[in-house]
């Protein structure tokens, strides 16, 4: 039974989330330096920084303040900034809405290229184009984010002038108001087609910087794939009753080569919302990998965990919607 999978799901992600959380608090423990001193500042004295110790549970032993951050997860509470004193919750909703922004423009950037230019690559195998295709997944594959994403920025912005290179929206363009943190659905809801524009052209760099790569993973994946299933007796069939190519793939062939794809698209969501920091930190780009950077520099602990702790969250959702969603494009599948 689907619920029956889904509970048994949810508790190995249990498993997973407390696996994770227990090894990144054991590895922040082993950095050197004093995050109480860093707070408290250069030129605080003893006194102040023991007190921020004690105020943030710094000077008891590390297991011991591993189960008092589980006690506090359980509650939904992800402790307190040490360096701003906030909320790590609050501040994660605060940053979190840009980098979902620039995570989905990239993944439909990849599925809007990648699943069309995979099949165009296996139906016209061997070809011009097909040579061309692979080419561009080679680089893809190849090319790190963190490069591309400079040279973008370099041509695009420095050299021609045709893209802004950095930070969500202009000087003088004024954010509209808030109601998802996504400026682009903001904007809309709001009528502000110039916020909009804007938010837009702010959008293309780093989200082809951090896309390219999936999107070449997804177009090698639909071609192989595609080129598997071309070769089944079920394609074999429709082409004999007659049907056309194009229905032959589209409305065969595709949905059942389109699982393998599913799941990269899955993967690679998770992945990208996790691996942001270097894209968004060229970019000025303040989502959640710059709050996570700072984070580490400033030896923020709560800040590391609660990051840390959101991520793999996300990444077990997106992981089990995606199982989920097998069984409607694949009938045969099944959950024991």
């Amino acid at each position: 039974m689907l619920l029956r999978y889904v509970v048994r799901r949810l508790l190995l992600a249990v498993i997973v989330l407390l696996g994770v959380t227990f090894l990144t608090f054991a590895v922040s423990q082993l950095i050197p330096g004093d995050p109480a001193r860093l707070a408290a500042g250069p030129h605080a004295s003893e006194a102040s920084v023991e007190r921020l110790r004690r105020e943030y549970g710094l000077d008891r032993p590390w297991p011991v303040q591993y189960v008092d951050f589980l006690g506090r997860l359980s509650r939904g509470n992800l402790g307190r900034s040490v360096q701003t004193d906030r909320p790590v919750r609050d501040e994660i909703g605060d940053y979190f809405p840009a980098t979902a922004e620039l995570t989905l423009a990239a993944i439909a950037l990849a599925c809007a290229v990648g699943i069309p230019v995979g099949v165009l690559s296996a139906v016209w195998r061997n070809s011009w184009l097909d040579h061309s295709a692979r080419l561009f997944s080679l680089l893809g594959v190849a090319v790190p984010s963190f490069w591309l994403g400079l040279l973008l920025e370099f041509v695009f912005y420095y050299r021609l002038g045709w893209l802004p290179g950095e930070g969500r929206l202009g000087l003088v363009t004024t954010a509209p108001p808030s109601r998802t943190g996504l400026l682009l659905i903001d904007s809309v809801i709001v009528g502000d087609m110039n916020a909009f524009g804007d938010a837009l052209l702010h959008l293309v760099l780093p989200a082809v910087a951090l896309g390219y790569n999936s999107l070449a993973l997804v177009t090698r994946t639909t071609r192989a794939n595609l080129l598997e299933v071309l070769h089944e007796d079920f394609v074999r069939t429709a082409h004999a009753k007659g049907l056309r190519t194009r229905s032959v793939i589209f409305g065969h062939a595709l949905r059942n080569a389109l699982l393998p794809t599913l799941t990269i698209i899955g993967l690679q969501f998770g992945y990208l919302l996790g691996g942001a920091i270097l894209v968004e930190t060229i970019f000025a780009w303040p989502g959640i990998g710059t709050y996570a950077l700072n984070g580490i520099l400033n030896l923020d602990f709560p800040v590391i965990l609660g990051v840390t702790t959101t991520v793999t969250l996300i990444f077990l959702v997106v992981n089990l919607i995606v199982d989920v969603l097998y069984a409607t494009l694949d009938p045969r599948v099944r959950y024991a």
